[in-house]
């Protein structure tokens, strides 16, 4: 673990420290989704044939699948009762408009990702085409929505840079 502990404990624009606990909980969730995306793409093909034939088949892309999703249910679930309940000591919510959005970013995203695992398992239990175009949707949004995760996260730590600088600056005068 190594690479954890190069990391910074506190974020440059963070005012509280990261655990190496929650970046691992981060690399492990960010992991799972790329295998889900790049492993499992032939579950359609599972899916399909339950719909004609009313059968069910249990491969390894498709036990992989729910056991993938399951676990990044699981591990979303986790880190938002720890981020919002308050397992984990949270910073209070600055008054800055990019805060906020970070915050309603991350927590959508933890919203998308336990839909996703919850439309996925019930579309396979009631055979519903319905329910699978919704998890076909929310797959196809959550690459956008984690590049804006990262554009808000980006532009919030700009805000929090230059405030920084500007009060570097005026101190210095």
């Amino acid at each position: 673990m190594t690479f954890l502990r190069s990391v910074p404990q506190t974020m440059p624009h963070s005012a509280f420290p990261v655990p190496p606990s929650q970046k691992l909980l981060h690399c492990y969730i960010l992991i799972l989704i790329v295998v889900q995306y790049l492993a499992f793409g032939s579950i359609g093909f599972f899916f399909d044939n339950l719909l004609r034939a009313g059968t069910r088949s249990y491969p390894p892309v498709v036990i992989g699948h729910f056991a993938a999703g399951g676990v990044i249910c699981l591990l979303v679930v986790w880190r938002a009762v720890s981020d919002f309940i308050g397992v984990r000591d949270m910073p209070p919510l600055s008054p800055r408009p990019t805060a906020w959005v970070a915050r309603a970013s991350m927590a959508l995203l933890y919203a998308v990702l336990v839909a996703l695992a919850l439309l996925g398992l019930l579309a396979w239990c009631f055979a519903s085409e319905v329910l699978a175009r919704g998890h076909d949707l929310l797959a196809r949004a959550l690459p956008i929505l984690i590049v804006a995760r990262i554009a808000v996260m980006t532009a919030d730590g700009f805000v929090v840079g230059r405030a920084a600088r500007k009060r570097r600056q005026s101190g210095s005068n």
